[in-house]
């Protein structure tokens, strides 16, 4: 893969991984977001 390949591949893993993460967290209950970030 080119360089801009990698930098556009690496920017989508990012914005979809911080999308779950936060979609992750508000669906837990309030305990565990107390616990998650602790």
């Amino acid at each position: 893969m080119s360089a801009l390949e990698i930098a556009a591949g690496n920017r989508a893993f990012i914005f979809h991984y911080t999308i779950n993460c936060h979609v992750l967290t508000t669906a837990l209950p309030q305990q565990n977001n107390s616990f998650h970030f602790q």
